[in-house]
């Protein structure tokens, strides 16, 4: 019976020791694992106000202020030889980086294919600060793209589009849409 006891005994303390031993693996194996490792890149976020300017004639020479417009779709109606509408652009960039700036007209949509060659943008390239132009000629045209806008930094671009004087009459009642402006701004990747 002693012998029964004592082996018992034995298998207790074995068992009691075992758990002990689990129970320490377990404490010290907590107590080595690393906390995950995040990466913040930055948030890209911006605003941006587009704006048509109160110019009744349409001859370039502005009667004062800016109308904001908050729909989609522009339509330039009864295009005239020489007419000038003038737009500015408002964009700030509100991330926590700086980002690429990439501005782009989008679904530039005429009733008559003509009118592709007939109008004109014109603006100051926010890149090379030049003046700079160039004609409305398909249905997507990107006007600048990688112009690094820090963060907090609002761009203010004003651009004009241009109907030429070659317009003929027989064009003169037709219409040009532009669907959407696209603005993007993308993070700058650092090498």
């Amino acid at each position: 019976m002693k012998k029964i006891r004592l082996i018992e005994s034995i298998v207790i303390l074995v068992m009691v020791l075992a758990l002990l031993t689990t129970g320490i693996f377990a404490w010290i194996i907590a107590r080595f694992a690393s906390e995950p490792i995040i990466f913040t890149s930055g948030s890209i976020k911006m605003e941006a106000s587009f704006y048509q300017a109160n110019d009744a004639n349409l001859d370039g020479i502005l009667d004062g202020g800016y109308t904001q417009i908050t729909t989609g779709g522009l339509p330039l109606d009864d295009l005239m030889p020489g007419q000038t509408y003038t737009f500015r652009l408002v964009i700030v960039n509100q991330s926590t980086t700086d980002g690429h700036l990439t501005v782009t007209l989008k679904d530039i949509i005429p009733t008559n294919v003509t009118l592709y060659n007939l109008l004109t943008l014109n603006y100051i390239n926010p890149i090379t600060t030049s003046p700079a132009s160039m004609a409305l000629d398909t249905a997507n045209e990107t006007v600048f793209t990688n112009y690094e806008l820090t963060f907090g930094e609002t761009l203010t671009f004003d651009f004009t589009i241009y109907v030429e004087p070659t317009i003929n009459n027989t064009l003169h009642n037709e219409s040009i849409e532009i669907g959407y402006i696209e603005i993007r701004l993308d993070q700058i990747v650092n090498p």
